[in-house]
């Protein structure tokens, strides 16, 4: 086992590794009764702890200040505790089932507005793409330009700004996707 050379994969498998630690304690606790207490500390410095009844109390009884709990009816205290770890691991089962959906949600975003070329940051297009989006915006601005001409023309007044709702279906960009561009294939 190799430690992970990247700050955000040590982060990343810590969240998962620790959710995972804290899921097997409780479990112990569940089967068997016993008492736990774990302290972890992130990578970045923050402090993590489970404890079963309680991370004071489980210290506490490490350092020899206090003595072993005695508890009247241990029956009725561990079905209690049973059926207490038993919900919080169905939570955390479904907690962690939803943060896998909220990723493959926020993939699924990402891949949508990647959907066509031109969507993509400019900074991210390549030398093809930028030109191709350069004839099309110079096409746009000659369709602009031969609107007002037409509106001058036919009496309006070539300052009055378009209106996008009048004119949305005059424009065609003739765009292609990204898959289109990268086939080759050309509008």
């Amino acid at each position: 086992m190799k430690r992970f050379s990247t700050k955000n994969a040590r982060q990343a498998s810590f969240s998962k590794r620790r959710a995972s630690l804290f899921k097997k304690a409780s479990e112990l606790c569940t089967l068997t009764g016993a008492e736990v207490a774990i302290i972890l500390f992130s990578p970045g410095g923050k402090a993590f702890s489970f404890g079963h009844p309680s991370v004071d109390t489980i210290t506490n009884r490490f350092s020899n200040r206090y003595p072993m709990p005695h508890y009247d009816n241990q029956d009725s205290h561990g079905a209690n505790l049973s059926a207490l770890n038993q919900r919080l691991n169905y939570l955390r089962d479904q907690l962690e089932a939803e943060e896998k959906r909220g990723e493959e949600l926020k993939q699924m975003q990402m891949e949508r507005q990647r959907k066509f070329w031109f969507d993509a940051p400019i900074e991210e297009l390549n030398l093809d793409q930028l030109m191709k989006l350069q004839v099309l915006w110079e096409g746009l601005q000659k369709k602009v330009v031969d609107m007002q001409v037409a509106r001058c023309l036919a009496g309006g007044s070539i300052s009055a700004p378009l209106s996008s709702t009048n004119y949305a279906g005059a424009i065609d960009l003739n765009v292609a996707t990204t898959a289109e561009m990268d086939a080759g294939v050309h509008p």
